[in-house]
């Protein structure tokens, strides 16, 4: 599976977050304030970023399907046919995916998950500072000083209750088929 990290206040992300799950090929963007890591799936040599030559991009990891297209073909479209009031359109992608639509022209972001929540994504949102990856360590990592919620850690050891929870205080989980 690919992975990515998004954040909008640091300028590195450390690549150890990827290398240590075995992905070897960590690429960044850095575009003023937005940084960007992802990497391509570990045993799949797949191409995972489409950019264009005003600067916007799309980052796609998972295996999808849109319009009888995938891979490389698929992203193009989804990033020209995604509108940003559409919150139906991941319906339109079949799949498993997340997804990062950038649209640098209008200092927009935009990140998207599928309509069954297979790639778990997690977030935090603080004093503006946005970070939002699929490694649950990357998201914690940006905290400054991480905690657990024992009462939803509980939960989800004993009872597997829960687990559309994050047990981190302050990082959440995105809900399936939602876009941020």
């Amino acid at each position: 599976m690919g992975v990515f990290t998004y954040n909008n206040y640091a300028a590195n992300i450390p690549e150890e977050l990827f290398t240590t799950r075995g992905h070897r090929f960590v690429k960044k963007i850095n575009q003023g304030v937005h940084t960007v890591a992802y990497s391509n799936k570990i045993l799949v040599n797949n191409q995972n970023y489409y950019s264009f030559s005003n600067g916007d991009y799309i980052i796609g990891i998972g295996t999808y399907l849109y319009k009888h297209k995938f891979g490389y073909e698929a992203l193009q479209d989804i990033f020209i046919d995604f509108q940003e009031d559409s919150y139906s359109f991941p319906e339109k992608i079949y799949g498993h995916y997340a997804f990062i639509i950038a649209k640098v022209s209008q200092r927009k972001v935009y990140i998207l998950n599928d309509r069954a929540g297979t790639f778990r994504l997690y977030y935090t949102l603080s004093e503006g500072k946005v970070c939002v990856s699929s490694s649950m360590l990357a998201v914690i990592q940006s905290l400054t000083t991480p905690k657990f919620d024992q009462i939803r850690l509980a939960a989800f050891l004993c009872t597997e209750l829960g687990r559309e929870l994050s047990f981190v205080k302050g990082v959440e989980i995105l809900n399936p088929n939602q876009v941020i």
